[in-house]
C-alpha cells in the first residue's frame, strides 16, 4: 500500500549565535521557543504474513519563521535574526498487528 500523509507539526527549537569581531569581546546569544508548522510525506506499507507489516516513510517538516532580537552590549545596539527551519525525516518500522485473522 502506498500512502500520503499531512498534518500539523510542533517542536521546541533552540538556536545559538556568536558574534566575533576583533574590535569587541566575543558575544554569544541563544533563544528557544515552541514553534508550529506543517508536515507532509509519503510512505509505503507491505503485509508480511497475517500479523506483520513492514513500513517506510519520508516526512518533510517546515516551521513558522522566527524573528529574534537581542541587545548587544559590546555593539551597543539591537541585533536581529530571522530563522526559517525545516527538516527531512525518514524512518522504517516493523509492526505486529494483534487483531489480524
Amino acid at each position: 500500500m502506498l500512502y500520503a500523509t499531512a498534518g500539523v507539526a510542533l517542536a521546541n527549537i533552540e538556536h545559538g549565535w556568536s558574534i566575533t569581531d576583533p574590535a569587541f569581546p566575543r558575544e554569544s546569544f541563544s533563544a528557544d521557543c515552541l514553534r508550529f508548522g506543517g508536515v507532509g510525506g509519503i510512505g509505503t506499507e507491505l503485509a508480511w504474513g497475517d500479523h506483520w507489516t513492514i513500513e517506510s516513510e519520508t516526512l518533510y517538516f517546515i516551521f513558522v519563521e522566527q524573528k529574534t532580537t537581542v541587545f548587544s552590549p559590546a555593539g551597543n545596539q539591537n541585533v536581529e535574526w530571522l530563522n526559517q527551519d525545516s527538516l527531512w525525516v525518514s524512518r522504517m518500522s516493523l509492526n505486529y498487528k494483534f487483531d489480524s485473522p
